[in-house]
């Protein structure tokens, strides 16, 4: 998809414009917004290719115990964020991850005493134009709040540090509506990161040719399942045949980018929307990215979806970005 294709930041914000404003319609009319009335608080999470994000490390040893304060993290930080980084000049944010005790992770460190004190700390940049055009859209559906803005990398970390914590190292692929960006999780540090064009709306349009786009999307679940014999399944089964050599060479140029300095581990978290979600899962575990694996078997794909993440109660099937995201802000505002 080339640049022209794809939509401008002014198209992007009027989307969410309208959107929103759908939502906020919704809403006002249900009986949650009669017990706790409109929202106070707008979160914006950006995706890539909007947005990157890195992890950095630090820790320090004392001869003596030293007592964790909010003043010894923040020092930590800044000297985990002193290394050289590739990032872009608009800062989005920028914090902790995680911090660790004489070696051991603690979710609640100030006023501990230790003897070595480290910290996972982050940081991300934000398209500047895309930051201005989401704040205004927003500011114009619910006006009087701030937007806080946040790094999609940044509310997966948080995710699934929570729900998959025994995992020390995984692959993350999020297929979006226009590109699927992949990161790779390294023992809670992001090691590498990067995108391609290449989501479902242009995977979906691309199968239906001259057809309706819409008209193909239930039919992918029966496939994923073997379960259509249809003459509509079979025109479908024809045209994945036909993109699939496409798709497997836009997904291994982004493998590679990832295992060029290090292969990547076997287990990956798929994020889609669901619809799609089964097929992809076949897709990427079926097709051979083992040249890009450290043990040079195929991937072993869980998909993440929102009924899988807690803290959220859905009235209907939520797309997983969206889960996460709220799942992230629901985290984020019970902690504050």
């Amino acid at each position: 998809m080339t640049e022209t294709s794809a939509p401008g930041h002014a198209q992007l914000a009027a989307l969410l414009t309208e959107t929103a404003n759908k939502l906020i319609q919704a809403y006002s009319v249900s009986d949650v917004a009669k017990k706790f009335g409109q929202p106070q608080h707008v979160y914006a999470v950006f995706h890539s290719p909007w947005t990157h994000l890195r992890t950095a490390q630090a820790e320090e040893s004392y001869e003596k115990p030293r007592t964790v304060t909010k003043e010894l993290i923040a020092s930590l930080v800044q000297k985990a964020l002193t290394a050289p980084s590739q990032l872009g000049n608009t800062k989005l944010s920028s914090g902790v991850l995680h911090v660790y005790v004489n070696g051991y992770p603690s979710a609640k460190p100030i006023g501990k005493k230790g003897a070595k004190v480290g910290v996972i700390a982050y940081e991300s940049d934000i398209d500047a134009e895309m930051q201005t055009a989401t704040v205004a859209a927003l500011q114009k559906v619910l006006p009087g709040r701030s937007v806080i803005a946040r790094s999609a990398m940044r509310a997966f970390l948080a995710v699934m540090h929570e729900h998959m914590p025994d995992i020390p190292r995984y692959a993350v692929i999020d297929v979006g509506t226009m590109y699927t960006s992949s990161f790779v999780i390294r023992r809670e540090n992001v090691s590498e990161e990067s995108s391609v064009p290449e989501g479902v709306t242009t995977i979906t349009k691309r199968l239906a040719g001259s057809g309706p786009p819409e008209e193909i999307i239930p039919l992918l679940r029966l496939i994923a399942n073997d379960n259509c014999t249809t003459p509509a399944c079979q025109a479908l089964r024809e045209s994945i045949a036909r993109l699939e050599p496409e798709l497997v060479k836009t997904y291994a140029e982004l493998f590679a980018k990832l295992a060029a300095a290090r292969r990547l581990p076997n287990a990956a978290v798929l994020f889609v929307a669901d619809p799609y979600a089964e097929w992809m899962r076949n897709f990427f575990a079926r097709i051979d990215f083992a040249q890009f694996t450290a043990t040079t078997q195929p991937f072993t794909v869980d998909v993440m979806t929102a009924d899988k993440l807690g803290h959220v109660q859905w009235s209907g099937k939520a797309d997983a970005g969206i889960g996460v995201a709220a799942t992230y802000v629901n985290m984020v505002e019970q902690t504050e």
